[in-house]
């Protein structure tokens, strides 16, 4: 006898399921048919991910961190006189990291850090402490280049 696994179906989304049972011989063969691309593209994005560091400056701590992820996006600008800020976008396998950095040559003020979230889209209007909001333009490629701006058609 083989495995069983048992799929909880929300109530609004028996109309899908009811429609996946006229199309396939049954649908456990769609879900694993489903769930084998889910993972085929997940592990291709894992597969590019490397050990990466980024530098922290800031008024409760300074050093090194490091995890596992790829760099989708990055930014660096000089808006005014000397002051430099740079950004960078990382898909991690959790979520997405954007570490920041701000330097003001004048001043000798450095500040660097980074926040986490689950998706790009949770990191609009936020921003890291000490450097300032992240570039909206900079979120707009790293949800491009991460696939989360497709809109998926229902054609």
């Amino acid at each position: 006898m083989s495995p069983q696994k048992q799929v909880y179906v929300k109530k609004e989304d028996l109309p899908i399921w009811e429609a996946a049972e006229k199309y396939g011989n049954s649908v456990s063969e769609v879900v694993i048919a489903a769930l084998r691309k889910y993972v085929e593209a997940k592990q291709a994005q894992e597969d590019c991910m490397i050990e990466e560091t980024i530098k922290t400056e800031n008024d409760y701590e300074s050093g090194t961190k490091k995890f596992i992820g790829r760099l989708v996006a990055e930014k660096y600008t000089q808006p005014k006189d000397r002051v430099d800020l740079d950004f960078r976008v990382y898909q991690t396998r959790k979520g997405v990291l954007v570490w920041g950095r701000f330097a003001n040559g004048d001043y000798g003020i450095r500040r660097a850090d980074y926040i986490t979230a689950k998706t790009v889209a949770d990191l609009r209007d936020e921003e890291i402490p000490g450097v300032g909001k992240i570039p909206d333009d900079l979120l707009d490629e790293a949800a491009e280049e991460i696939g989360e701006d497709l809109d998926f058609l229902d054609v």
